[in-house]
């Protein structure tokens, strides 16, 4: 089971200029699928995450590729190391295979020296960004270069598909009156009961940088 909890005022529901109850219904469900996200990229196994463990935590050496001795930074990403991510992810992987990065990554893989060469990073026919020509999906959850550090993952490449979520009976919202009557506040709940699985297969693979 996880929620959101917060509290509104009393006053300001009252008002209600801008539909502030329906307004509250909206933010739950945007801060539970945020909160997914982050289980998904960043659950490190532990009680808090009920044993999910995140993309981003992989300890399977099978799901990563390791830049070279001595590419200690993202801003040595090069075109091998992409290249290998998509070597290290199994056929049926790559072919519904997207991009996973934060948008600073985005920025230095553009920047790649490609002269005379086809570039990393194209646009497709309908001015979306691609890297080797499949789709990017810029998550804010991805690392960006204010986390730079060895022995990090900081790009993922393959099929989405390979998580799995499952969820019982949907976001339940609910709403007090009294739990905060001191406080003249009402208090907004949403709760899921739910849990994360990834396929044991090599259809997502995820590039850290090396460890010295």
């Amino acid at each position: 089971e996880a929620y959101v909890f917060f509290p509104i005022d009393n006053r300001l529901l009252e008002m209600n200029v801008i539909g502030l109850a329906a307004l509250a219904n909206d933010l739950i469900s945007d801060a539970i699928i945020e909160g997914l996200a982050d289980w998904i990229l960043n659950a490190d196994a532990t009680s808090t995450f009920n044993g999910t463990l995140g993309l981003l935590e992989e300890t399977n050496a099978a799901f990563i590729v390791i830049m070279g001795s001595g590419d200690t930074s993202f801003s040595n990403v090069d075109n091998s190391d992409l290249n290998a991510m998509r070597s290290n992810t199994f056929k049926r992987g790559r072919r519904n295979g997207r991009w996973l990065a934060n948008i600073e990554i985005l920025g230095v893989l553009e920047d790649l020296n490609r002269e005379g060469k086809v570039p990393v990073v194209t646009v497709g026919p309908t001015g979306e960004e691609r890297i080797k020509f499949q789709p990017i999906i810029i998550d804010e959850g991805m690392p960006d270069l204010s986390e730079d550090g060895v022995s990090k993952a900081f790009l993922g490449y393959g099929d989405l598909k390979t998580i799995f979520l499952g969820m019982i009976g949907g976001i339940k919202i609910a709403t007090s009156t009294e739990f905060l009557f001191n406080k003249n506040q009402t208090a907004w709940r949403g709760t899921i009961n739910v849990d994360v699985f990834r396929k044991p297969v090599k259809t997502f693979t995820i590039l850290k940088t090396a460890a010295s």
